[in-house]
């Protein structure tokens, strides 16, 4: 059974901030809806036997005027802050060696399959959005730079959480490849080619 093997790769999956929320219901990672603003939309929604699914149907009208209950502005990245984010990840991922094997920066959320390499996928999560915040708060780009907090410094662009899926034969990472590569596509964008992505290599 292929959950007995050892994993090799994650697909992690993080988003900006605002795009998705504790109590979306369609599933979330959270136990508590700890923003005042958020729980008169309702109770955190974490199934445990649930996966959160993007496609599924859910409330839009409700989730729009959740979000604009947000302390900030949901984040929409632009085609130029996306290739800031993109810098980067190439900065990081030259830095500690990451194995990245696809990378789909969307404009509310990112895509990576990344080999399994010492870190936790939560690890190399914070790595990827830190850098990111890094180079687009540097090039003036950085999508919350209108709400500075104490000291100057911004907030995050970044959701908290995540997800991760474990990737444990060689099957699993192609199959996770071709869903990441095939996300701009399928929202209407131009496919993405990034310098720091490494073409998988089973042998």
């Amino acid at each position: 059974m292929a959950k007995n093997l050892p994993i090799i790769a994650y697909h992690i999956v993080f988003g900006a901030y605002g795009f998705w929320l504790p109590n979306d219901p369609r599933g979330s990672w959270s136990k508590y809806v700890w923003s005042k603003r958020l729980r008169p939309f309702g109770p955190a929604t974490k199934n445990p036997d649930r996966y959160p699914d993007p496609q599924a149907e859910h409330d839009t009208p409700n989730r729009q005027v959740a979000k604009a209950a947000l302390k900030y502005p949901p984040v929409v990245f632009s085609g130029e802050q996306a290739l800031a984010v993109a810098m980067g990840f190439r900065s990081i991922i030259s830095k500690t060696g990451m194995v990245v094997y696809a990378a789909a920066i969307m404009p509310d959320h990112v895509h990576v399959v990344v080999a399994q390499q010492r870190m936790f996928a939560e690890t190399i999560g914070g790595y990827l959005k830190r850098a990111a915040s890094r180079e687009l708060r540097k090039a003036g780009l950085h999508p919350l730079k209108a709400y500075p907090l104490k000291g100057g410094r911004l907030p995050t662009p970044w959701e908290e959480e995540g997800w991760k899926v474990f990737l444990h034969t060689d099957e699993e990472v192609h199959a996770a490849i071709e869903y990441v590569d095939d996300n701009p596509p399928n929202a209407g964008l131009r496919p993405q080619n990034w310098s720091f992505v490494t073409p998988f290599d089973p042998a």
